[in-house]
């Protein structure tokens, strides 16, 4: 049997949204597209384009595409964390300053409640923001703290409507834990630590642990990601392809063609491959 997929499912992508919680003009997509095409010819798209979103509730992805001549040549993806990853510490102090800190419970995989100590300051761009705990019963999309200082009133929430600005500020290295709510910055930086096992800010980077190849998941977040680039590289991506999984193997098929990826949200990555490829020809 095979499952049939939505691709409106699972995916937030970023509307560029003017609210006041950080300086920025940046849209979901950027894209360089030809413009030479004869009228009397039928137009060949061709060009570079990069659409941002929200996959798994808390990583900002980035799926790249350069297409020549309709067909796409490379697909390049890679994510980062949210600070309801990042912002989770795991020491009281930093070389003698103490940290400040909120904590929030919640359940693990295993369906045991886990204590997370949050940063109560974190800075994010060139601004401050504050931890709050969230209710039990009004935590949403995980977050079980909420981030929000004068300006913004919830920090997670402006992340996911401007998904390009936090990825490139993240890419910045313009994120860090800070002592308090002025911004003070601890003489020695506090190590970002995470729930997650990320080692550094972006999943593809060579260095970073986050879900390696196991036992019980032989290709890990990197093994499914190279498959699913492989498979979207060569495609005329102006219609998506159908998106089909093995409810035996889990792997996913694109058009019928066995992609090999069995992570589940295979599916978010086509879409968002797709919406960049329709900013070319748009």
């Amino acid at each position: 049997m095979k499952r049939n997929f939505l691709f409106a499912a699972a995916l937030v992508l970023s509307v560029g949204a003017l609210a006041s919680c950080g300086d920025t003009t940046s849209s979901a997509t950027s894209a360089e597209a030809s413009d030479t095409t004869p009228t009397s010819e039928v137009a060949k798209v061709s060009g570079t384009a990069t659409e941002y979103g929200i996959v798994n509730t808390y990583c900002v992805t980035s799926v790249n595409i350069v297409v020549e001549d309709n067909l796409t040549t490379d697909v390049t993806i890679d994510e980062t964390f949210t600070p309801s990853d990042w912002a989770v510490i795991d020491a009281d102090e930093v070389e003698g300053q103490t940290i400040a800190t909120v904590t929030a419970s919640a359940s693990d995989w295993s369906g045991n409640v886990v204590d997370y100590t949050y940063a109560e300051f974190i800075k994010v761009d060139d601004k401050v923001y504050t931890a709050t705990v969230v209710a039990a019963d009004e935590v949403e999309n995980g977050q079980l703290v909420n981030y929000s200082n004068s300006e913004c009133d919830d920090l997670f929430a402006y992340i996911t409507d401007n998904t390009e600005w936090y990825f490139n500020v993240v890419k910045d290295e313009k994120i860090s834990v800070v002592a308090d709510a002025e911004g003070t910055a601890f003489d020695t930086p506090y190590t970002l630590g995470t729930i997650t096992a990320n080692t550094t800010n972006f999943k593809a980077d060579e260095d970073n642990t986050y879900w390696p190849a196991s036992d019980w998941a032989p290709l890990g977040w990197k093994g499914n990601i190279a498959k699913i680039e492989a498979a979207l590289t060569g495609l005329d991506l102006s219609t998506a392809p159908e998106v089909t999984q093995d409810e035996t193997s889990g792997v996913f098929s694109f058009a019928g063609v066995e992609t090999g990826a069995t992570m589940t949200f295979t599916p978010v990555y086509v879409t968002l491959a797709t919406a960049a490829y329709a900013t070319l020809v748009a």
